[in-house]
């Protein structure tokens, strides 16, 4: 059967239009009609389900549902709907549905192949934290919030039965390969294995410490658990006791899949795929990651496993233990900074990973891997040339078209900001949580530390080139306030106290030098007068969360904020009216960048996507 997915495209979604040619400038008129324009990116993976046939791969992620053939899977394809967090997914066993359940309470399912969605239900009244189709696929149970486990009709789309919560979040749940029973397991260690037609208690297994993550059925019908405590047990539900089981190590149990022979696949705690006799521990190979990244569900279909990490999605032949397909899946896109002219978007990533993306077409244009961990920040030097922030510490300069790349080693521990000292980007300013500051010449590769605060760590940092005044934010709660000159800062520079146990998380400074804006943990936005730092500044308390990050547009007019909540916000330069405020990010937003004419604005997040924003 061929299958035709019915989607929108990478990056559009229902509601979404994406804007055909250019915006209006952002300003304090526009900023109202503020809309999210292009999603990029695929988001971060979270549980996977392959098609009857294995030739489909579908990835709940924090941004929905990808799909993709496994011949080709870094061509992805999103089902229809708005961007929601996918936690799990389930494929029915003839595959006709695909079902998933979310951190918004919903239960969505789809029609396969059309890839319409055919149902959105919220009956759980809270995020639903498992599901599982019956072996005849007339059944789907999920699991979560106050309503316990639902038992719904598949063809219908309506519940058939409830069975009540029991106190504590289910956080596993699994079908018997004869349907006749539904087991669950949660936070308290404690299995239940149910009645599906009547929902009465047949069972009850206690399981060490620690919460069950996983349930898995055997062929023959009995019942495997894995969890945080590392322990795997094999459960005889007929007889109502243990009949097996392994210690992984210390290592906890994310995930589980059963392969046609009745051996068990298991993930979770290390870069390590573990193929085992469930009642033994008796190994049968491994699989390792090789870029080092912690697996945290796994899926298979016949000799090929599918496997999610924090960064990725890779397919594996079992037969031979080499990788055949992979998809770049980053947990967070950390930065963002606009290409001189506008045309090409950086985007430095948790993956080690600058994306540049077409800003015309949406479309990833290369990838640059620095192989140094998250990459924190990244800044435009020229239409050329880009100055990256590593985790790690080290300043990295790439040509965008080439991929060419230097590293200029500068801090020895993860960096808390980096700016230009001046138009010609020529030196930039960068600080660390070891407490460092440092100024470093590009053309040169030299970087001279200017300052060290021992026990201190510097939190944020901003910068504008004239008059010169640099913004520092310290763990200790403090801001400094310094002038700049001859590549230093100057002595006797102001000081201030936020206040309680605020501290600074996020700093800029307006264009002019005038104005002061500081985002901190107290989920407050403070924006100070620079030339009277004495003088109360304007609070504005409407986050729901610290804030992340501040950019003021190129004319100062406006800023963006962006913050814990998921929410970015446009505010009034002197931080007096909120002139917008709306989340598309599924995950806490956390940096704005601006284009340089104002008519683009670009936002990083947690659930590994970056929004492309226009007004209308």
């Amino acid at each position: 059967m061929r299958w035709r997915i019915a989607i929108l495209g990478l990056l559009l979604t229902a509601g979404l239009a994406l804007a055909q040619g250019d915006s209006p400038p952002i300003t304090p008129q526009t900023a109202g009609s503020l809309q999210p324009l292009a999603m990029l990116g695929n988001g971060e993976a979270n549980d996977l389900a392959f098609s009857p046939s294995g030739k489909l791969l579908a990835v709940a992620t924090s941004v929905g549902v990808l799909y993709t053939e496994t011949r080709a899977p870094e061509a992805t394809q999103r089902l229809e709907g708005a961007p929601f967090y996918a936690m799990r997914i389930a494929m029915r066993p003839d595959g006709a549905q695909i079902a998933a359940g979310s951190t918004d309470s919903t239960l969505r399912i789809w029609d396969l192949p059309s890839g319409k969605l055919i149902a959105q239900r919220t009956d759980h009244g809270g995020a639903v934290n498992a599901l599982a189709y019956s072996a005849d696929g007339q059944w789907l149970a999920t699991a979560g919030g106050e309503a316990g486990v639902i038992v719904w009709n598949v063809e219908s789309l309506e519940p058939a039965r409830t069975i009540p919560a029991s106190g504590e979040a289910v956080r596993a749940l699994a079908f018997s390969p004869d349907g006749r029973h539904i087991a669950t397991a949660g936070e308290l260690a404690a299995i239940t294995v149910w009645d599906a037609a009547t929902g009465e208690v047949v069972h009850e297994f206690q399981q060490g410490q620690g919460a069950i993550g996983s349930l898995v059925f055997l062929p023959d019908g009995r019942l495997v658990s894995g969890g945080e405590s590392g322990a795997v047990q094999v459960w005889d539900i007929e007889a109502g006791e243990q009949v097996g089981g392994y210690q992984n190590g210390d290592r906890p149990i994310w995930d589980m899949a059963v392969r046609d022979d009745g051996l068990l696949v298991t993930v979770g705690g290390d870069e390590y795929l573990r193929v085992q006799v469930a009642e033994s521990g008796e190994s049968h190979g491994e699989i390792a990651n090789m870029l080092h990244h912690r697996m945290r569900a796994v899926a298979v279909s016949g000799t090929l496993y599918a496997i999610a990490s924090a960064q990725d999605v890779s397919l594996w032949d079992s037969t031979s233990g080499t990788r055949v397909g992979w998809i770049r899946m980053p947990e967070k896109t950390e930065s963002a900074a606009f290409s001189p002219d506008g045309t090409i978007l950086a985007v430095g990533c948790t993956d080690g990973v600058i994306e540049f993306w077409d800003v015309a077409t949406r479309t990833l244009r290369s990838t640059v891997d620095l192989e140094r961990g998250s990459v924190m920040f990244v800044l435009y030097r020229s239409e050329n040339e880009i100055v990256a922030a590593a985790e790690d510490g080290t300043l990295v300069v790439v040509n965008p078209l080439t991929g060419d790349r230097r590293d200029i080693f500068a801090h020895e521990a993860r960096v808390s900001g980096l700016v230009s000292l001046n138009d010609d980007r020529d030196v930039v300013v960068s600080t660390a949580i070891d407490g460092t500051l440092r100024f470093t010449e590009i053309a040169a590769g030299i970087s001279a530390e200017r300052e060290r605060r021992d026990n201190t760590a510097f939190t944020a940092l901003a910068l504008t080139g004239a008059p010169g005044v640099a913004a520092l934010g310290t763990d200790d709660g403090y801001v400094t306030v310094a002038r700049v000159a001859e590549r230093r800062l100057r002595p006797n520079p102001d000081r201030f106290l936020l206040g309680g146990e605020a501290v600074a998380t996020a700093l800029a400074i307006s264009p002019n030098g005038r104005a002061l804006a500081v985002g901190s943990t107290d989920s407050a936005l403070r924006v100070f007068n620079v030339g009277n730092l004495q003088s109360p500044p304007h609070v504005l308390t409407s986050f729901f969360g610290p804030i992340t990050g501040i950019e003021f547009s190129p004319d100062g007019s406006v800023m963006a904020v962006t913050s814990q909540d998921n929410f970015v916000r446009l505010i009034a330069a002197d931080g007096s009216t909120v002139l917008y405020e709306g989340a598309a990010h599924t995950a806490p937003a956390l940096r704005p960048a601006f284009s340089s004419d104002a008519r683009l604005l670009a936002t990083t997040g947690e659930d590994g996507v970056t929004w492309l924003w226009g007004a209308s």
